[in-house]
């Protein structure tokens, strides 16, 4: 067999629907086509070409024409293990798995955005609900009842709004009152003013605007604990805002803490969760007293508008994981300040920052100091409930630098305390190490 398609996960989709989207009767929805490699051949979706290739392939199809669900089944079995020939392209299924699935609606849902209040009558999965803009009301909105291929349930995509027009801005959330029945509202709301105000990287908010903007954060994190979702929407409004051109010096500060806080506080059913946007990496990890052997942290981050990529280890690692940008290793020791005797009550907070626009410091940014730059991105770790001190293992630091250094250069170690008097504090520490040593910076706590 000759020939190899340019796009083969094209040519499988294309496959599917010609298959299966027989007179209308059945649509093919939420394709995901990858590449297995490593897999025994006897299993899985086959493209036959110069190279053959493996290739899983899940989706759901809706039948319309309310057949049995043994017709169905039949049907679609006939369908995919029919053989395929197109030119030089052959397709042969090996194993088929038919699942029937009966999803529950997306139930009435009331939203408060931007473009006003809406509410969304109960909808059928995979189906468009559209609604009158409140302004003007001659357009519409739209928003899918979608349903996750993960794990086939049903739930309501973020609605579609580009047809109405903006009735709230920045300055009205000053008359908004965060309560704990309104608070991921809050966020969603500051998220959609967020990405209006700050569509393009040059624009930026006032300050006024912005003082707006982390005065509802701070509330929401004070109100009450978050979900990992509504973690994530702060996590990117804070990111996004970092984007841009907005000076956030006046309020560092404040977003430092309130995030800190809204990690401590957050509520998740797992032993870890992390959350990463442009800029910025945030990993939870609940541990346990009795089981704990030390924690390893590291991000990679490769560009400031991509999301890092974060690596956990649970155990003490004395090097750097590898292609890593930061790393910090905390000893086993640390288990001496966790509760005896419970489990998930302490939690390990990591972040990360890839920009210091949220750490300037005077002591660099005057004129006789201007020399002074931060070289490196910016990583922390801490206990919640807990003031560690006095560490007989000693914390690994790994931080690479930005900007190559050279023989003769000075180097200055700047640590912040985030909790002091709740604001910005810089503590200095002045390594005189040799160029070799320069990548290690080991702490004692």
């Amino acid at each position: 067999m000759t020939g190899s398609p340019t796009k083969p996960e094209e040519v499988i989709e294309k496959w599917l629907k010609e298959q299966l989207e027989v007179n209308a009767t059945m649509e093919v929805l939420n394709v995901i086509i990858r590449e297995n490699v490593g897999r025994n051949m006897a299993n899985g979706l086959m493209i036959f070409n110069s190279q053959s290739k493996l290739y899983d392939c899940t989706f759901h199809v809706q039948e319309y024409n309310i057949n049995t669900v043994a017709e169905m089944t039949a049907f679609i079995y006939a369908a995919l293990t029919a053989k395929y020939v197109n030119n030089s392209i052959i397709i042969q299924t090996t194993e088929v798995a038919i699942k029937h699935i009966v999803p529950a609606n997306c139930l009435e849902e009331k939203t408060s955005t931007i473009y006003g209040e809406y509410i969304w009558p109960e909808t059928f999965p995979q189906e468009h609900q559209k609604m009158g803009c409140n302004k003007p009301k001659s357009k519409r909105a739209y928003r899918l009842c979608k349903l996750d291929i993960e794990t086939d349930t049903s739930s309501w995509a973020d609605p579609d709004m580009k047809n109405c027009e903006q009735l709230v801005t920045i300055s009205d959330l000053d008359n908004v009152t965060v309560t704990t029945g309104n608070a991921a509202g809050v966020v969603d709301m500051i998220q959609d003013l967020i990405d209006v105000q700050l569509d393009d990287s040059e624009n930026e908010l006032s300050s006024s605007e912005l003082d707006t903007v982390v005065v509802k954060l701070r509330e929401v994190v004070h109100i009450s604990s978050t979900t990992p979702a509504v973690g994530a929407n702060i996590i990117n409004i804070v990111a996004n805002i970092l984007l841009s051109k907005t000076d956030l010096t006046p309020v560092a500060g404040i977003i430092l803490n309130l995030t800190h806080r809204m990690a401590n506080n957050m509520d998740f059913p797992d032993e870890s969760v992390s959350i990463t946007a442009p800029l910025m990496a945030l990993s939870l990890i609940n541990v346990n007293r009795n089981t704990f052997s030390g924690l390893t942290f590291g991000v990679s981050s490769v560009s400031p508008t991509l999301n890092p990529e974060i690596f956990v280890n649970q155990n003490f690692e004395s090097e750097p994981l590898p292609d890593t940008n930061a790393t910090i290793s905390l000893p086993s020791e640390l288990y001496n300040y966790f509760p005896p005797g419970e489990r998930n009550t302490t939690r390990i907070q990591f972040q990360f920052y890839a920009s210091n626009e949220l750490f300037q410091d005077p002591h660099t940014n005057n004129a006789t100091q201007s020399s002074w730059q931060l070289n490196s991105f910016i990583v922390s770790a801490s206990i919640n409930n807990s003031m560690v001190r006095n560490l007989t293992d000693r914390v690994v630091v790994t931080l690479s630098h930005q900007t190559a250094i050279k023989p003769g250069d000075k180097v200055q170690c700047m640590f912040w305390d985030f909790q002091k008097n709740g604001e910005l504090i810089i503590i200095y520490y002045v390594f005189q190490l040799d160029l070799d040593d320069l990548q290690h910076v080991f702490l004692n706590q």
